[in-house]
């Protein structure tokens, strides 16, 4: 009754001895409504109404209760607001921990990229929450450092192939943008990759972003050009591409060239024996074996001949797997 008659000191002085949590809230809320903002959240407060408190606590700007309310307030919106607030007031440490406790995650990153200098936060935050404008910040910020590796992977991420692309373009770049996108690109970012690699005459390359894009024919034909790769790995790349497209002409293009035909120089005769396996084709696979191994015995290498049991038991072995595989 003390506070409807306008003793509001009187009122909440008894509302606070009594220890009902109800009571003292029906008073907050009485309060309120009379406008006597700072007893009410002194009532909510002591209710542990803390939402509450901390609401009216914003609106007579007592930042420092409201900080010390802010572990037991569930709303977001309040911790929006006490964040907006300290970084106002040039506090970002304990604004990025309230926007965190508001869910604003990207005015998290925002103020750990442009405030706190603190990227390493900035990309925790972008992992977990996989925010694609948090990854842009993110992008340009190591733009600016000349991080363009971390710059790609994050404008990969937020779903900016296009100027990944173009900073991989811009930078020679390319095999770290290749290794960003991995198994995930399209059709069509794998065919601007060898594209790429084509123009800077890159043909290993080339070749094998043409066979992720399924261009059998096109990675073939790199695998095998004059400049491509000469360790043996072009070759081995031309096999697989030859056994995933099961194409007959380009299965007589790879022999040809096995054989010398193309450029005059024939190849170790175990590509074609593996050219055989990836094509499941069993019995030439088998006869190629024998023939290597015959060379192996003929020639009189006797670093060679202590080799040959131990090297066919192994294509026998595999063959015979094969043919429990494949029937």
């Amino acid at each position: 009754m003390s506070i409807r008659n306008g003793d509001i000191r009187r009122g909440v002085g008894l509302a606070l001895q009594t220890g009902n949590k109800q009571l003292q809230r029906d008073c907050a809320v009485l309060l309120e409504n009379m406008k006597q903002l700072v007893e009410a959240a002194m009532l909510y407060e002591k209710s542990q109404s803390h939402d509450k408190a901390a609401a009216l606590y914003i609106r007579t700007k007592n930042w420092v209760k409201v900080g010390e309310l802010l572990e037991n307030v569930t709303s977001p919106k309040i911790h929006a607001q006490y964040a907006k607030a300290k970084e106002a007031d040039g506090k970002y440490r304990d604004a990025a921990r309230a926007y965190e406790a508001a869910k604003d995650y990207d005015s998290v990153i925002r103020v750990n990229l442009d405030f706190l200098q603190n990227p390493d936060e900035a990309v925790r935050v972008v992992r977990e929450t996989q925010s694609v404008d948090g990854a842009k910040m993110v992008a340009r910020f190591f733009e600016r450092l000349g991080d363009f590796s971390s710059a790609m992977q994050f404008l990969v991420l937020s779903k900016c192939g296009d100027e990944a692309f173009a900073m991989a373009q811009a930078h020679n770049q390319m095999e770290q943008y290749a290794e960003i996108v991995g198994d995930e690109a399209s059709e069509d970012e794998y065919l601007a990759i060898a594209e790429y690699f084509v123009g800077d005459k890159r043909l290993f390359n080339a070749g094998r972003f043409f066979l992720k894009a399924g261009q059998h024919t096109k990675a073939l034909h790199n695998f095998i050009h004059p400049t491509s790769s000469d360790d043996g790995r072009s070759i081995e790349m031309a096999i697989e591409a030859v056994g995933q497209a099961q194409n007959e002409q380009l299965t007589y293009q790879l022999i040809d060239y096995l054989m010398g035909e193309t450029d005059g120089v024939p190849k170790d005769a175990k590509y074609l024996f593996r050219l055989y396996m990836a094509l499941q084709q069993f019995r030439e696979a088998a006869r190629t074996a024998i023939i290597i191994a015959r060379e192996d015995q003929n020639s009189g290498d006797v670093t060679i001949y202590p080799l040959f049991l131990p090297w066919t038991s192994f294509v026998l072995y595999s063959l015979f797997l094969s043919y429990v595989q494949h029937g």
